[in-house]
């Protein structure tokens, strides 16, 4: 069963786009956000932060950061919040006015450019803390008001959900007892889709679909689903809910969950830190030398430029038609396409690493202890430990094999 698009967004009178518009900077204060914003003991609401309205960009007062178009669709909400963030700062010229949902992948892409600006000195360090500063202050003095969190209505097992669920597990129930992954998943999904569109129209559905909400919601009122087997020698579908109630068959299922949470902070996390000890202790003799240094090596690397080189290669040196760049964001996408030269530490010839070959990410960064770096793979390891303790789903992924390898005549 397909989730429907939300129902449309309400439209903004011009009183209301009025009042929007000839806000200034300093009068984004928390008192002018719940006037605006909040809804009123009576139930009534000067702006709807969801409303949408066309924006003309000629109307706007001030320094605004870059806009999509001179006139494009937007909402109230997202009006002020790249206003109050972006606009009358000195580090506007490198922002571009967001017209998406505010949610953890946005702003670590909004971080990302900000981090990536300073290292390309375009904006100072203090830019950027004060970027931090309104971004806590406007999203600690809006969150009680603008974004509704978990309600009981989420957690209500509906006639149509337990209806819908008894007749997949009926259709499907050689499958599940025969723990066929993919009918497992499918099963759980199709749940969680009539629960999400049964409450498409709930004032949380937004707080729901940022994250790791959404999955509380499907364990509690939908089922657990997909979990190990504590013994670490298999798999179980556990298909009862914690709002309907857990059969006496998967009591223990739902027991290991909580084991295997315990034993992954408890045994899991010795692993993943012993091993960073070993990387720190292997590595840290590996280091930058001086700023400025160049090895002379003639070797480099064969490599193309295409929409992983920022991720791979940023502030690399490399070579292009007898011109050396350092690939930044402006220099990747001039090269796009391009097989280039890179200079690599595989093939440097000094006692340290050189600047030249090291590239300048580490020198910008002021950090020359370069091996000590290799400690992010045991910390990601541990991490992922860590979070196992809260969650104990299995997930799967379906591969296209041909994406990964090629075909040699």
């Amino acid at each position: 069963m397909a989730v429907e698009k939300r129902k449309a967004r309400p439209r903004l009178s011009e009183k209301q786009i009025e009042h929007i518009l000839s806000v200034t900077n300093e009068g984004i204060t928390k008192q002018w956000l719940r006037d605006t914003f909040a809804i009123s003991d009576k139930g009534t609401q000067l702006v709807p932060w969801e409303g949408e309205f066309e924006l003309d960009t000629t109307k706007i007062t001030g320094t605004m950061p870059k806009m999509p178009s001179s006139k494009f669709m937007t909402t109230a909400g997202r009006y002020i919040v790249n206003k109050f963030l972006f606009a009358n700062a000195e580090y506007t010229k490198i922002c571009t006015y967001c017209n998406e949902p505010m949610n953890s992948k946005m702003v670590s892409k909004i971080q990302n450019n900000f981090l990536k600006s300073m290292l390309e000195q375009t904006i100072t360090a203090a830019n950027y803390v004060d970027f931090l500063n309104k971004l806590c202050w406007i999203a600690f003095s809006s969150v009680n008001f603008c974004l509704s969190g978990l309600n009981t209505g989420l957690f209500v097992e509906s006639p149509e959900l337990i209806k819908a669920r008894n007749k997949l597990f009926k259709e499907n129930k050689e499958k599940l007892e025969n723990l066929d992954l993919v009918a497992c998943k499918t099963v759980d999904k199709v749940c969680n889709d009539i629960v999400m569109e049964e409450n498409k129209d709930n004032k949380a559905i937004d707080f729901i679909n940022a994250g790791d909400a959404k999955k509380f919601v499907g364990v509690t009122t939908v089922m657990r689903g997909l979990v190990p087997d504590s013994t670490g020698y298999g798999l179980r579908f556990v298909g009862s809910s914690l709002q309907g109630g857990i059969q006496p068959e998967e009591i223990a299922a739902y027991a290991d969950t909580g084991i295997l949470g315990a034993k992954s902070r408890g045994l899991d996390t010795r692993t993943s830190g012993y091993l960073t000890k070993k990387f720190n202790s292997a590595f840290s003799h590996i280091m930058l030398d001086e700023p400025g240094t160049d090895c002379k090596t003639k070797c480099k690397l064969k490599v193309k430029i295409d929409n992983d080189a920022e991720k791979d290669f940023y502030l690399r040196y490399a070579y292009y038609g007898g011109k050396e760049y350092i690939l930044t964001r402006e220099n990747i996408a001039k090269l796009m396409g391009k097989e280039v030269q890179l200079r690599s530490p595989m093939f440097c010839t000094g006692d340290k690493i050189c600047n030249k070959c090291a590239g300048e990410l580490y020198y910008r960064m002021d950090n020359r202890f370069m091996g000590l770096a290799c400690a992010r793979i045991g910390n990601n390891l541990l991490q992922a430990s860590l979070k196992s303790f809260h969650d104990s789903t299995v997930k799967i992924s379906e591969i296209d094999i041909d994406k990964y390898t090629k075909k040699i005549d």
